[in-house]
């Protein structure tokens, strides 16, 4: 299966949030209504999000890859 690896990148401060998934747009789409909302299942991305404001946030795909889930663990170690 094919699958993406992503970054959500604070440009203020560099920090970011990895992730990966199999459908790019619709986990875009997810993330950022979810952040909107205030009810993303991330506290940190949450409260960073809430403090620099979305226009401050960039959703990049960093790898497109078959063994996606594997590939995220090795880029967080």
């Amino acid at each position: 299966m094919i699958g993406y690896i992503y970054i959500i990148r604070n440009s203020v401060n560099g920090k970011f949030y990895i992730g990966s998934t199999n459908n790019y747009h619709k986990r875009k789409l997810k993330h950022f209504n979810q952040l909107r909302k205030n009810k993303h299942h991330s506290v940190y991305l949450q409260r960073a999000f809430n403090k620099y404001r979305e226009s401050n946030f960039e959703f990049i795909l960093i790898e497109t890859c078959y063994n996606y889930q594997i590939r995220e663990q090795e880029l967080l170690n």
